[in-house]
């Protein structure tokens, strides 16, 4: 490390290895170190390998070590920051979910197994030293992998500026590795933090390579399934590297919370660590449109029996969690801070949807299949040579818009879309046999809504477009069906949803639900306050309040705010 003489200024000279945003965040360290009195160039950093000399910024404020990380990002392709997976964290999320952490003792040793841009580890770092704990101890305390060599690089370079600030003289890191945090053994830790790379294997983006699958499987067994995010496996790997009595904190898609394919991930963390703390972003918070929280762990003697809670960008406070949730009830935890009512019907509840009732959602084949037989019908009575076809935009709360206005199917617009019997029974008849089954009294389900929506098809003529949900009562008693129609409407029953598939449909303020949803929904306990709303509904569904009210008794709930949450939104429901 040598000082800067006033007014310097270099030539950008660079090693064969350097990448284009390697040396964009090579010429800002070294501004910052400029601007300390110092030079990073002949460091020993790895940034700064084979570089004699490197220019100085105009930089306008003083650097600080959080910028380099988020200039790296920034200069990625964009392409390459979806197939990474990589999105650097805001300082102020670092700081907010290190500080939900218990306190550290001053010899922590501190992990980030996806280490970016070192933005944990600084978090980390100044949390150590205003405990006490000496700068020059704290840096050989860091510990970071990253399976991008150029991300190590910056991460260095980022701690020797923290050093800097804290009079720690520069040298390389080597507790900062190149590697494979999934794959690779991590160093033991007291502490382990990130923000991991988010990695939806639902998206074309992010997929794996058959051989990193293969090699996943191997490593982490039963808690790699086809849609497992990476994200999810960070926080087994985290655990895993966790010494004796230690604490995590890690940002994570909001989707670990309840994703039907986390379950594994859920049921291995629960019996390994209690939850300590949930952190909800309500707020976009990433450059990605990816909803994102912030989970806090404890092992041994760090466990905890209440869960604190915070959301939004500024970490505002809501109550406690006063037990702990089973991985089951991650999602209705999350979900009580976007003050969604906990209800928590499955504790109480004896039998379910699926006692009384069938559901399906059909399959994408099926949905191409009815494309070439879907045309627009002139009047609102159909014969029985077609069907009227029903997709999930036409459905609001026991209303179907069909007739109404347009609709699209297949990027084609419809007002009143039917499909030809004869024409399909020909060309599929397969097809044909599952369209002639769902000819039967039912209710037909949209599947990402604010509340539950249901409308009573008694005829039997409607047939669903894929993913709209049937749901069909095992006998012809008329009454099942509205039955049925109740406790799906039911405030509670929206409430349980909205809670136990938290943070899975497209907004933090929708629900996503399929059919295995429907059939695991618990069915009310008051039977006759249940008649009596299915009665209101058949003949005066216009009456919400008084439906609410004895649905509410129905299902035991003696929450006001149940029915007043539900309400609101249904006051608030945008026509589709």
């Amino acid at each position: 490390m040598c000082p800067t003489a006033a007014g310097h200024t270099a030539v950008l000279i660079s090693g064969p290895s350097m990448t284009e945003p390697l040396d964009a965040v090579a010429v800002l360290a070294e501004t910052a170190a400029n601007q300390r009195g110092l030079s990073l160039v002949g460091s020993g950093l790895r940034l700064f390998e084979g570089r004699r000399a490197v220019p100085v910024g105009d930089a306008a404020s003083r650097v600080s070590p959080f910028d380099l990380g988020r200039t790296y990002e920034l200069l990625l392709a964009p392409k390459a920051r979806r197939k990474k997976g990589a999105h650097l964290t805001p300082e102020g999320v670092a700081r907010n979910l290190v500080a939900m952490m218990p306190p550290p003792a001053l010899s922590d040793r501190v992990l980030d197994p996806a280490v970016g841009g070192a933005a944990f580890l600084i978090a980390a770092a100044d949390q150590l030293v205003d405990g006490g704990a000496r700068p020059a101890e704290v840096i050989r305390q860091l510990f970071g992998v990253d399976i991008d060599a150029g991300a190590v690089a910056v991460a260095e370079a980022a701690l020797a500026l923290w050093g800097i600030d804290h009079e720690v003289e520069v040298r390389p890191l080597p507790n900062l590795s190149h590697g494979d945090g999934l794959l690779h053994e991590l160093p033991v830790a007291d502490r382990v933090v990130g923000n991991p790379p988010f990695l939806n294997q639902l998206r074309s983006s992010s997929t794996h390579t058959a051989a990193r699958r293969t090699a996943l499987r191997e490593r982490w067994g039963d808690l790699v399934g086809t849609y497992t995010d990476d994200a999810w496996l960070f926080i087994a790997a985290g655990l895993h590297a966790l010494d004796t009595n230690g604490t995590l904190a890690m940002v994570q898609p909001v989707s670990v919370l309840a994703a039907r394919y986390g379950d594994a991930v859920r049921e291995h963390v629960a019996a390994r660590a209690s939850l300590l703390g949930i952190w909800l972003a309500r707020e976009q918070v990433f450059d990605a449109a990816v909803q994102v929280c912030g989970l806090v762990l404890g092992t041994g003697s760090s466990t905890a029996a209440t869960v604190e809670r915070r959301v939004g960008a500024d970490f505002s406070m809501v109550p406690t969690r006063l037990d702990q949730p089973a991985p089951s009830e991650w999602g209705s935890t999350a979900a009580a801070a976007m003050e969604v009512p906990e209800v928590r019907l499955l504790r109480r509840a004896s039998r379910t949807i699926s006692d009384l009732a069938s559901a399906t959602a059909g399959f994408r084949d099926q949905f191409y299949g009815f494309v070439p037989h879907v045309s627009e019908w002139d009047a609102d009575v159909v014969p029985a040579t077609h069907a009227r076809l029903v997709t999930v935009g036409m459905i609001d709360v026991l209303e179907l818009g069909w007739g109404s206005r347009p609709f699209k199917f297949a990027k084609q617009s419809y007002r009143r879309p039917v499909i030809d019997l004869a024409a399909l029974d020909v060309e599929n008849d397969k097809l044909g046999q599952w369209v002639r089954a769902r000819q039967r009294p039912k209710l037909l389900m949209a599947t990402q809504t604010r509340v539950v929506e249901v409308w009573v098809d008694e005829s039997g003529q409607a047939i669903p477009a894929t993913p709209v949900v049937s749901i069909e009562p095992l006998d012809d008693d008329p009454e099942a069906l509205w039955l049925l129609a109740a406790a799906l409407s039911a405030p509670a029953l929206s409430a349980h949803f909205m809670a136990n598939n938290f943070g899975t449909a497209m907004s933090l303020n929708a629900m996503k639900l399929s059919a295995r949803d429907v059939l695991g929904a618990p069915l009310p306990s008051d039977y006759g306050a249940w008649t009596d709303a299915a009665t209101t509904l058949r003949s005066n569904p216009g009456d919400i309040e008084y439906f609410a009210e004895i649905m509410d008794r129905a299902y035991g709930t003696t929450d006001a705010s149940v029915a007043s949450w539900w309400a609101s939104r249904l006051a608030n429901q945008s026509k589709k």
